[in-house]
């Protein structure tokens, strides 16, 4: 199998290519592998945006920080730079007032955790688009 090697050197850098090289030696030429993983991540990231929708009804910043947790590493273990990022910063905002300043209002807390949600939505429908580029065409898209 040959893939196609892409240099991701700007902001808008969607995945490390040595980690997603890493993964690829893993993977066998029909990419079963891989597909088995990208519908895992896929599934646990649709999962972790219902959660944190539910979290953000209930006010529930401590668990917004745990599923923010849990998807950076997901992230960042498929090589998915601002999928990493953004996930961080969830766990950051649900730790912000316990961590960095507890005179910060929760309401404001959440009104950032509800932001930086869609932002990760919307990183997220790139990293779709990527992955099914790349499974239908075995070769990774530059970035738009």
């Amino acid at each position: 199998m040959i893939v196609e090697s892409v240099e991701y050197k700007d902001e808008g850098d969607i995945i490390d290519q040595e980690v997603f090289s890493q993964i690829l030696e893993m993977d066998d030429e029909g990419h079963e592998f891989l597909y088995k993983l990208i519908m895992n991540y896929f599934q646990q990231v649709e999962s972790t945006f219902e959660n944190i929708r539910i979290c953000l009804g209930k006010g529930d910043l401590q668990t917004i920080s745990q599923l923010g947790h849990s998807l950076k590493g997901s992230s960042a273990s498929m090589g998915l730079i601002k999928m990493r990022e953004s996930s961080e910063r969830l766990r950051k905002i649900g730790k912000y007032k316990e961590e960095v300043d507890s005179s910060i209002s929760k309401q404001y807390l959440l009104r950032a955790a509800a932001l930086e949600l869609e932002c990760t939505e919307t990183e997220f429908k790139r990293v779709e688009d990527m992955f099914i580029n790349f499974l239908e065409n075995s070769t990774i898209p530059p970035n738009n």
